[in-house]
């Protein structure tokens, strides 16, 4: 191993996110109305769907939505304000990519993911008020609307 480099533990993604609706919940935030999750990769939609056991909606917002392209229908939440969550999400990043898609976007204080009581890591959260159809833009919104490649 190069001197100055870490591995990531390999079992990090098997974690449940567990303490997500714990954390939502404090922050008042789980389950209030015209409110949607929104994740930017399917495998994190995954997680964080299991960890909130149906309480609020999960929609993927990415361009390989996986089954959540099925699942969910974006276009069904237009004018709803989102939470974006998801591990290592830069604000600038954050901002050119969903910036089109929504009135604004304000960052939060992150959400640990615990692991034997010792935070593990750390999910970025971000809400963005008032998702609108981005017609200009690479359809995030309706990925399987596209048409072929």
């Amino acid at each position: 191993m190069l001197e100055g480099t870490t591995l990531e533990d390999p079992l990090l993604d098997a974690l449940d996110w567990n303490n997500l609706a714990v954390e939502l919940d404090a922050r008042h935030l789980l389950g209030r109305p015209n409110l949607f999750i929104a994740a930017t990769r399917w495998e994190e939609a995954g997680k964080i769907d299991y960890a909130l056991h149906g309480k609020m909606p999960v929609l993927c917002l990415a361009h390989d939505p996986h089954g959540y392209g099925l699942l969910t229908r974006p276009k069904d939440h237009l004018g709803e304000d989102a939470l974006i969550i998801g591990r290592d999400l830069l604000p600038h990043r954050v901002q050119r990519i969903y910036g089109s898609y929504f009135e604004s976007i304000e960052q939060l204080p992150p959400i640990p993911i615990l692991h034997g009581g010792q935070t593990e890591f750390e999910l970025s959260v971000y809400l963005a008020h008032k998702l609108r159809d981005a017609p200009n833009q690479t359809d995030l919104l309706g990925p399987l609307e596209r048409g072929p490649h």
